[in-house]
C-alpha cells in the first residue's frame, strides 16, 4: 500500500461547468491532506467526493482544508476493501470547511451529503463547518453515520469509537442520519459514538427536505452506547425519528432544541415521547434537555419545555447568537453545572478561521419585506391572517412575524401566511412587524403595522365525540374511519376540524352536529383530535385514541407446498389485504389485471403474482421500510405455494 504521503498546500480542482469525480482517494497508510483547497467535484449521476477512503487502514489526517463536492465532501467506506477485515481507522478530521455552492442547486443532480462514514473506526471530527445541502439525490441530511457493507463482501464493516464535537452544521434540509447496521447486507453494529457540543443551525424545509434534526434507525441491528450531549439545534420538523430495532446504552442529555413542527421525539408506530423512548431506546438516559414547544407530560422528568425558542432566553435569537442570557432559567442547569446546549465559546474557538476568505463571494444583499395584511389602522378580532410580501436577490429562506416585538411565528417557504389568534392578547393597539432572512443570514425588518384588537367573546365552545364511541379509546381493524359528534358555543360554532397525530387533517361537515369522514388510520395507536372554533377564535378540543389492528385471514392457511392447489380466491384475498395496507399509507388501490377474478373459472397467471409483489413493495416504500425479498424474484414460470405464503407473511408484517 502507498504510505507516508502528505498533500500539503495544494489546489486540486475540477473545471467549472464540467463533471469531475474525486479530488483525493485515501487508500493507504499514514496519509494526510492539510492546508489545501479541493473544489468543483460534481456530476449529474455519478457519486463525487473531495476526499474518499475505503481501502486503506490509516491513520489519516484531514486538517485545515476547503472541501467542495456534490456527492459527499468527505466519505470513508462506500466501497468494499480488497483487504480482508480492513476498517479505515485512526482518522482525524479537524478545522475544515465542507461546502456546497448554492449555485449548484438544480444544476448538478447528484447532491447527497456533506460528511459520511460507512466503515470507520476511531474517528475524531472536530472544529469543522459543514455548510449547504439540499434535497436531491438523497434526503438532504448534512451528516450520515450509516454502517454499510457496500457491495456485500465486507461483513466486518462497522462504525466504532467516533467523536463528533465542536462542529457547526448549517443550512441543510436535515441534520444527522444514523443507521446502526447495514440492511440488507450483513455488517457489524455501531458502537460508542459521541455527538456533543455541536451547533445545528437553519435545518429547515427551505432546503427542500423535511427539516428533521436527527434520524436514528436500525432495522438489522441497533447501536450500542450512542451519546448525544450538549448540542444546540434549530430545526423545523421532528427532533428525532426512529424505526427498526432498539438501541442500547442511549444517552440524550443537556441538548437545546425546539420540539419542531412534527412530533418531537417520535418513532414508527409509537407516539411522541416516552412510548418512543421505551420501544426504541429502552433504559435510555433522557435528562436536562430543553424541548421548546414540547409537552412535559409525555417525556421523562427533569427536562424543560418552554413555550417557544423565544422563551428560552438567548442573547440574540434573531441574530442567531444562541448563547444563554444571564437571565435564562437554563443557564448552569445542565447535569455538569454548565449551560444547557453547546458550549458556543469553545465551539467558536475550535472553528475560528475555518471559513476562508477565498470561498465564493458572500451574499450581502438583504431581502425586502412588507406586511400586506392586515393594514395599518385596521380593527381586528378573532383569527386574523397575517401576510407579508418578501423578495431577495437569491431567495428568502425564513419569515418571522412579531407582535409588539415578541416572536409570533417562524415560517419557511413557500407559505408566509400566519393565522394570528387575537384572543391571546389584550384589547387595544398592537404593533405587527415581519422579518425576512436569506440563506446568507442577511435580515430585513418591515415597517411596523399598528392594528386595534377588539374581542368581546372570550367563551370557548365545547366539542364532544359521540361516534363510533363516546369512550376515550376505540379499537378497529378497518380504515378509513368516520367520526361524529356535537359542538356548542354561546355565540355560534364557526368550524370543526380534525387531526391525526399519525398524519392527516381536515374539516368536518357541519358544526353543532358534525361528521368527519375519510380519516386514514395508521397501524397501531392514532390520537384523533377534534377542534371546535367560534367566530372569535376561541377553541375547544376532544380526543379519541384509536388503535388500528390489522389482521388478515386467508383461505388454506398455511398453504402446503406441492399439495395445496393455487386458486383465484388466494389471489383475491391478497389483493384485498394489500389494498388495505396501501390505503392506510396514503396510496391508491392498485390497478389489477383481471380485477374481477372469477373464483373457479378465471385462471391464475404469473402476472397476477408479479402485480401482488409490486403493489406490496410500493406500500413498504411508502412506510419507509425495505421491500420484502422473494423466492424466484425474476425467473417466474409457475406460481407456487411458497410465493403466496411469502406475500401473506409480508402483508401481515407491514
Amino acid at each position: 500500500l502507498p504510505h507516508n504521503l502528505i498533500v500539503d498546500r495544494c489546489y486540486v480542482h475540477g473545471n467549472a461547468g464540467e463533471a469531475a469525480v474525486r479530488g483525493v482517494a485515501l487508500n493507504g497508510k499514514s496519509l494526510a491532506v492539510i492546508d489545501s483547497y479541493l473544489s468543483d467535484f460534481k456530476d449529474q449521476a455519478q457519486d463525487t467526493q473531495a476526499i474518499m477512503g475505503w481501502n486503506g487502514p490509516g491513520p489519516f489526517k484531514i486538517v485545515n482544508n476547503y472541501l467542495e463536492a456534490a456527492g459527499e465532501n468527505i466519505m470513508f467506506g462506500g466501497g468494499d476493501p480488497s483487504i480482508a477485515n480492513l476498517v479505515p481507522s485512526d482518522i482525524e478530521i479537524r478545522h475544515n470547511h465542507l461546502f456546497k455552492p448554492t449555485a449548484w442547486r438544480g444544476v448538478w443532480a447528484a447532491v447527497k451529503n456533506l460528511f459520511e462514514l460507512k466503515n470507520a473506526r476511531r474517528v475524531l471530527v472536530e472544529g469543522n463547518v459543514f455548510e449547504n445541502v439540499w434535497l436531491a439525490a438523497q434526503a438532504g441530511f448534512a451528516v450520515q453515520l450509516t454502517v454499510r457493507n457496500q457491495d456485500g463482501t465486507a461483513p466486518w464493516s462497522t462504525i466504532e469509537d467516533v467523536t463528533f464535537q465542536l462542529n457547526i452544521v448549517r443550512h441543510a434540509a436535515a441534520g444527522m442520519n444514523i443507521l446502526a447496521a447495514d440492511d440488507p447486507n450483513p455488517s457489524q453494529t455501531m458502537k460508542r459514538v459521541l455527538i456533543r457540543h455541536n451547533l445545528f443551525d437553519d435545518i429547515t424545509s427551505a432546503w427542500g427536505g423535511q427539516g428533521r434534526l436527527l434520524q436514528i434507525l436500525g432495522w438489522a441491528g441497533g447501536s450500542t452506547d450512542l451519546v448525544i450531549d450538549h448540542n444546540t439545534g434549530v430545526q423545523t420538523e421532528n427532533l428525532n425519528y426512529s424505526d427498526g430495532v432498539p438501541h442500547l446504552g442511549f444517552i440524550y442529555s443537556n441538548n437545546l432544541t425546539p420540539r419542531g413542527a412534527g412530533s418531537g421525539f417520535i418513532g414508527a408506530g409509537t407516539p411522541e415521547g416516552l412510548p418512543t423512548l421505551i420501544v426504541y431506546f429502552p433504559l435510555a438516559v433522557f435528562l436536562r434537555n430543553v424541548l421548546a414547544g414540547g409537552f412535559a407530560l409525555i417525556y421523562p422528568p427533569e427536562n424543560y419545555f418552554p413555550s417557544s425558542l423565544a422563551a428560552v432566553g438567548f442573547v440574540d435569537l434573531a441574530g442567531r447568537n444562541y448563547r444563554l442570557a444571564p437571565s435564562s432559567p437554563y443557564k448552569n442547569a445542565a447535569t455538569d453545572g454548565t449551560d444547557i446546549g453547546a458550549d458556543l465559546d469553545a465551539l467558536e474557538a475550535a472553528t475560528a478561521g475555518v471559513v476562508s476568505t477565498t470561498e465564493p463571494p458572500a451574499d450581502t444583499t438583504p431581502p425586502t419585506v412588507t406586511i400586506s395584511s392586515p393594514t395599518a389602522g385596521q380593527t381586528v378580532s378573532g383569527v386574523v391572517t397575517i401576510t407579508a410580501a418578501a423578495a431577495d436577490n437569491v431567495g428568502v429562506t425564513r419569515m418571522d412575524y412579531l407582535q409588539d416585538g415578541q416572536l409570533l411565528a417562524a415560517l419557511t417557504p413557500p407559505a408566509f401566511t400566519f393565522p394570528w389568534s387575537t384572543t391571546s392578547v389584550s384589547n387595544g393597539s398592537h404593533s405587527l412587524t415581519a422579518r425576512a432572512y436569506d440563506a446568507a443570514g442577511n435580515i430585513a425588518t418591515s415597517a411596523p403595522v399598528a392594528v386595534t384588537v377588539n374581542n368581546s367573546d372570550l367563551t370557548p365552545p365545547t366539542a364532544t365525540i359521540t361516534s363510533p364511541t363516546s369512550n376515550p379509546t376505540y379499537t378497529t381493524s378497518s380504515s378509513p374511519l368516520t367520526l361524529g359528534g356535537t359542538a356548542a358555543d354561546n355565540v355560534g360554532v364557526s368550524q370543526v376540524t380534525w387531526a391525526n397525530n399519525r398524519g392527516g387533517s381536515g374539516t368536518a361537515t357541519g358544526t353543532t352536529s358534525w361528521t368527519a369522514s375519510g380519516i386514514v388510520l395508521q397501524p397501531g395507536i392514532n390520537v384523533l383530535t377534534v377542534t371546535a372554533r367560534d367566530g372569535a377564535a376561541n377553541t375547544a378540543s376532544a380526543r379519541l385514541t384509536v388503535t388500528l389492528s390489522e389482521t388478515f385471514t386467508f383461505t388454506d392457511d398455511p398453504l402446503t407446498p406441492q399439495s395445496t392447489l393455487i386458486r383465484a380466491v388466494h389471489v383475491m384475498e391478497l389483493r384485498t389485504a394489500i389494498d388495505s395496507v396501501r390505503v392506510a399509507r396514503g396510496l391508491a388501490p392498485f390497478a389489477w389485471t383481471d380485477p374481477t377474478l372469477t373464483i373457479g373459472s378465471t385462471p391464475v397467471r404469473v402476472v397476477h403474482l408479479t402485480e401482488l409483489r409490486t403493489a406490496l413493495s410500493q406500500a413498504y416504500q411508502a412506510a419507509g421500510r425495505a421491500a420484502p425479498t422473494y423466492t424466484d424474484p425474476t425467473e417466474l414460470g409457475v406460481i407456487k405455494a411458497i410465493h403466496l405464503s411469502e406475500l401473506r407473511a409480508a402483508v401481515r408484517a407491514l
